[in-house]
Parts: structure tokens; C-alpha cells; sequence
């Protein structure tokens, strides 16, 4: 890596039950409005650099107890904390039965390791680009007579979750007028809408500018990469003193996202000696989830295994 490397850092961070910060502002900055407190856009930040690193002081000043921490990092290699443990979640600690959210897991295992750890979740080496041009239907949506058409059309064109603050800084609505209530139903507010100069070209390209070119930007740069590794954690603010730092390592293995349990099957009758029957069950893990995708009962009995019973883990 070179000594004056730029990295590019998006924060993409759903912040939540962060009122207090708000709360601080004097009343003559207040905003009445609630949704302009709740719809945060990402933050990014771009320094000159020689190790990736991710700004957690900075972020300390305003987060909830035990807040989730994703990092994403692109390169040649498997990237590994440098500053901070590595952890691996204990499978026995997860709720096999209840599957769902596993963040207590990942919680106790970084609180064991003195509140400074990474856990990955996945690297991968990555596949073919992304072509982007064929996600979105610009021309469709210059083609489009009026505003409120317009609007109606940007789920079907691609823009399936563009943001009211992306829409904002696209369509000059009345400040006077909640632009929430006027992207949902624009003909509700007549007087506005009539006040808008539409102009579907200029409209799709201010939108492209706002919405399409980050994306864009990153898809480059995921293009421009071999290995694409997930971290996550959760931390407090108090643990929050130190900048983690990563490194890339090219004798680290793969880590895949999906893990697999073995599970086995028996009768009901204890004094059955029924042979064990196992079979192998996908456990893929996104996000905090862990989604089962294992043989339905109806297909062991078609294999002609036994499948009344419990099953017993191994």
C-alpha cells in the first residue's frame, strides 16, 4: 500500500434512538419536524492515509449502548483487525431452536474480549462486476409527462429506495409543505404541485447525480478489487477509544457466509435401537439472522429416513 493512500470511507449506519443528540440544539435551531431528525443520509469521509482504519472516536459522541458495527473492506486479500481481537462466535452459545437475531452472541464474545474485538463474517474473492445500466430505466423516466407520473414510476425504474431526503434535493417542494406527505400523494397538495416546473429530463439527470453516482463510484471500486471482507461488532461508547485499524493478509483462508450443522434423527421409542440418520443443514448467515434451508420431513421420508422424533444435535 502506498504511503499516501486515499482512503474512501461511506458511513452507512442506521442510527437509531439517537433523540438526545438533537435534543441539544437550542430552540431556535430546533426543527419541529420529526422526520427531519430521523432521515440520516451517509456520511462520507476521504483522507489521506497508510492503514485502513475506521474514525470510532468521532462516532462515540452520539451512539446507543452496544451499538451494531459493520465494516466492509476491499483489496487483495483477506483483511484482519490489527489493533483490535479476533473473535469466533461459539456455535453451542446460538439458539438453534429459535434461530433469529444472534447479536448477544457476538456481544458477549467481544465484552470477553475487553470490548475491542472484530468477528468476520464472511471473505469472499469476487466474481464478475455489476452492470449497473441495467438496473435503472432512466429513459423511462424521461419519458414521463408530469411529476406526480414521475414519481409513481421510480419503484418500477429501479429507484426502490431512494430516500424523501434524495427526493428533496431533486424536487423543489413548498418548504411550507411536509415533502413526506407530498412524495407519497402529490396531488394532495395541489398548490404545490402546480408550483413545481417539471422537467422529467432534468429531474432524472438531478437524480442520477444524487442517487446514482455514489453508487456507481462504489461499484467501481468494488470492480477494481479481488476480496471483499465483512466484520462486524458492537461497542459502546465507553469501549469507543481507540481507532481500529486493518490489515490485509493473503495467507489468511476464505471465510464462507453459510455454515452448516449436522443434524441427527431418531425414533420415539427409547427402547427402538433405530439407527441415527443424519443428514446436513444449511445455516446461512445475513445479517443477524441465521435462516435454516435443511430436508423438509416430507423429503426424508421419500429418502426413507425416520423422521418421527426430536432431533439430536451433534
Amino acid at each position: 500500500m502506498a504511503d499516501q493512500t486515499e482512503l474512501r470511507w461511506v458511513v452507512l449506519n442506521e442510527i437509531n434512538n439517537c433523540s438526545e443528540r438533537f435534543d441539544q440544539r437550542s430552540d431556535a435551531d430546533a426543527n419541529t419536524d420529526s422526520d427531519a431528525d430521523t432521515d440520516l443520509e451517509p456520511l462520507a469521509l476521504r483522507y489521506a492515509g497508510v492503514e485502513p482504519s475506521v474514525p470510532l472516536q468521532l462516532t462515540a459522541t452520539a451512539v446507543v449502548p452496544d451499538m451494531p458495527i459493520e465494516v466492509y473492506l476491499l483489496g487483495d486479500s483477506r483483511a484482519i483487525p490489527k489493533n483490535y481481537l479476533h473473535v469466533q462466535l461459539n456455535p453451542l452459545q446460538f439458539d438453534w431452536r429459535r434461530g433469529g437475531e444472534q447479536r448477544d452472541v457476538l456481544t458477549r464474545a467481544v465484552d470477553e474480549a475487553g470490548g475491542k474485538a472484530f468477528e468476520t463474517v464472511s471473505a469472499v474473492q469476487l466474481g464478475e462486476p455489476y452492470h449497473l445500466a441495467s438496473w435503472y430505466d432512466l429513459g423511462g423516466l424521461k419519458g414521463m409527462p408530469d411529476l406526480p407520473s414521475w414519481l409513481a414510476a421510480l419503484q418500477g425504474a429501479g429507484f426502490r429506495d431512494v430516500t424523501i431526503a434524495d427526493l428533496a434535493a431533486v424536487v423543489p417542494v413548498d418548504p411550507e409543505v411536509d415533502p413526506a406527505g407530498f412524495f407519497a400523494c402529490p396531488t394532495c397538495f395541489p398548490d404545490a404541485l402546480q408550483a413545481i416546473d417539471f422537467d422529467a429530463v432534468a429531474f432524472t439527470d438531478a437524480l442520477e447525480a444524487q442517487y446514482l453516482d455514489p453508487i456507481r463510484a462504489a461499484a467501481t471500486m468494488v470492480e477494481a478489487s479481488d476480496h471483499l471482507t465483512r466484520l462486524r461488532t458492537t461497542m459502546s461508547a465507553s469501549e469507543m477509544t481507540v481507532d481500529p485499524i486493518f490489515r490485509f493478509d493473503e495467507d489468511l483462508p476464505l471465510v464462507s457466509a453459510v455454515h452448516y450443522l449436522e443434524l441427527s434423527r431418531t425414533c420415539d421409542d427409547p427402547s427402538d435401537d433405530a439407527e441415527l440418520v443424519p443428514f446436513q443443514v444449511e445455516i446461512s448467515l445475513t445479517g443477524d439472522d441465521l435462516v435454516f434451508m435443511g430436508p423438509s420431513p416430507r423429503d426424508l421420508r421419500a429418502d426413507g429416513s425416520v423422521v418421527d422424533g426430536g432431533a439430536q444435535h451433534q
